[in-house]
């Protein structure tokens, strides 16, 4: 443990002039880094926030893309429908039309 004995003659002026700007040299430079620590600080939130933006934008793509894939198979699934009733119904038509000149004779 360190001790302050203290001083019996007053310090000499120029020796508290020199401590006194050393203290604002100290406290300036402490200043300074803590605003650079800041600053840096902000631009890694900055650049987290950006990212977490863009993965979020990329994965509402990816669902919208994965919806839009699913409407274009359901509507390929009904134009597909649609089809064959078109054939079935058209099949069915050449069957009455057959059966009925096949009746007629």
């Amino acid at each position: 443990m360190a001790m302050d004995i203290p001083l019996k003659e007053p310090l000499d002026i120029e020796f508290k002039l020199n401590r006194k700007l050393a203290k604002q040299l100290y406290l300036a430079e402490l200043k300074e880094k803590a605003l650079s620590n800041r600053a840096q600080l902000i631009t890694e939130r900055e650049k987290d926030l950006e990212k977490r933006l863009k993965a979020e934008l990329d994965k509402q793509k990816k669902i919208e893309k994965a919806k839009q894939e699913e409407q274009e198979v359901i509507e390929a699934g009904k134009a597909k429908k649609q089809e064959k009733l078109r054939v079935a119904n058209v099949n069915r038509e050449h069957f009455l039309k057959t059966r009925e000149q096949e009746l007629k004779k």
